[in-house]
């Protein structure tokens, strides 16, 4: 009986491990569409619904400040707000710019994307094209530049338009770009800015409204760098993040876009979005970790070499070492390796010449490549060389045809030589007889 009950608990013990596994497998989150990658290798973390198009949401915005952060030279020259930058927006933000105000580009981005100011976005689209009409048309170009396909922009400001969409997939690509550009991430990373006091105004200070970089929130996380939030009641709560925490001795970089979360039961607004954000990030940290999948110089395979002098193979090592996130349940030597060799090598080879590449995929998935390279120089045999390059001389098609032609004349100068010789010594044959 007492044997019995063990192995029921051993059973319902091992059970409840596999169900705790599955859970944090696949984490539950209330976002419409979610994409979470490791900015290292550009692996796929975490996925759900990436090419379901919805409201674009933090696109709008985040293309406005590509577009302007691509064409300023100075973010220091100065713009004045137009009264056409200001049609149809009936909200104005916190950033309060006033028609005829004089301000800096830089200014203006940290209104548009600290303060998520409407106006700002319009203003700077009439700062880069002349206005909001042509400037709209440059974000759609853009956005098909960038691979951004499955992208409509009808606005700068990201309110909302039945006709706008955009996906995860392309909201991650839009994002991946943008933190490249110099002074973005300074923007987006900053919880206040000063406004200086303007034409207009007075000095005022901006909040931004991602609370996962503002240190006084409940939501503050502090390995999370901001990109951008948005929010709208059709559209629901999104944001893109930018998390980067150590994992072992590595600064990890990883960029999570959750759109369409909608709102709490207590209807607090953005907590959806951070609550997904943070649990996809806990996910990852936790869950995985970076593995050594091969060391620089490592032995890998063996490579058969044509007209070596000696030796006809070459060592092959990686050219470099491959470190990348794995989940923490696999392991290097759990991982498949495909050897792609390069056709017809021959010798010379000189040391560290690349002759291939070796990929490493754990069930389809792709988690890193590298070159292979020859470990030693090899000499080529000068005889086989040379047997080998008239092997290839009258192995061409036009030699063997330019061959046959001359065998076929020679063979008809022959007959015509015999004919000719014959039809000779009988004229001659002939004129001895006449003589006599």
């Amino acid at each position: 009986m007492k044997n019995k009950i063990l192995v029921l608990t051993m059973l319902f013990l091992f059970l409840f491990s596999m169900l705790s596994v599955n859970a944090t497998d696949k984490p539950t989150i209330t976002a419409k569409s979610a994409l979470l990658i490791h900015l290292g290798t550009g692996m796929v973390v975490y996925e759900k619904n990436v090419d379901q198009k919805l409201d674009p949401t933090v696109a709008p915005k985040l293309m406005t400040a590509i577009l302007t952060l691509e064409k300023a030279k100075n973010l220091d020259e100065t713009y004045t707000a137009k009264a056409s930058a200001f049609k149809g927006i009936t909200y104005i933000s916190s950033a309060k710019i006033k028609v005829d105000e004089t301000l800096t580009i830089r200014d203006l981005l940290y209104c548009l994307i600290l303060s998520s100011s409407n106006e700002a976005a319009n203003i700077l689209g009439e700062y880069v094209s002349g206005n909001v009409a042509d400037f709209i048309k440059l974000m759609n170009k853009r956005a098909k530049e960038l691979g951004a396909n499955n992208t409509l922009f009808t606005n700068t400001t990201g309110i909302y338009d039945e006709n706008a969409y955009s996906t995860a997939r392309d909201i991650m690509t839009i994002s991946k770009h943008i933190i490249k550009l110099k002074d973005f991430l300074e923007i987006a990373n900053a919880s206040t800015y000063k406004m200086p006091e303007t034409n207009l105004s007075s000095k005022r200070l901006l909040y931004t409204k991602n609370e996962m970089i503002l240190e006084s929130s409940e939501n503050y996380i502090s390995y999370a760098q901001g990109i951008k939030t948005s929010a709208t009641s059709e559209g629901g709560y999104s944001l893109a993040s930018l998390g980067i925490k150590k994992i072992g001795n590595r600064q990890e970089q990883m960029l999570c876009v959750v759109l369409g979360c909608p709102k709490t039961t207590q209807g607090k607004q953005m907590i959806n979005a951070y609550n997904d954000t943070k649990t996809l990030y806990d996910f990852v940290y936790s869950t995985y970790k970076i593995n050594r999948l091969i060391k620089e110089s490592e032995p890998v395979t063996e490579a058969s070499i044509s007209l070596a002098d000696g030796k006809d193979f070459a060592l092959l090592i990686a050219k470099d070492s491959v470190e990348t996130l794995l989940p923490s349940d696999i392991t290097a030597d759990k991982l498949e390796r495909e050897i792609i060799l390069n056709e017809n090598i021959t010798a010379p080879i000189e040391k560290g010449q690349e002759l291939g590449e070796i990929i490493l995929r754990y069930d389809g998935i792709e988690y890193g490549r590298t070159k292979l390279i020859s470990q030693n120089a090899i000499k080529r045999n000068t005889m086989l060389y040379y047997t080998h390059q008239l092997n290839l001389f009258f192995s061409n098609l036009w030699v063997k045809i330019a061959t046959v032609l001359i065998v076929c004349v020679f063979v008809l100068y022959i007959i015509y030589t015999i004919i000719y010789n014959k039809k000779r010594n009988r004229q001659k044959a002939i004129k001895r007889r006449i003589k006599f």
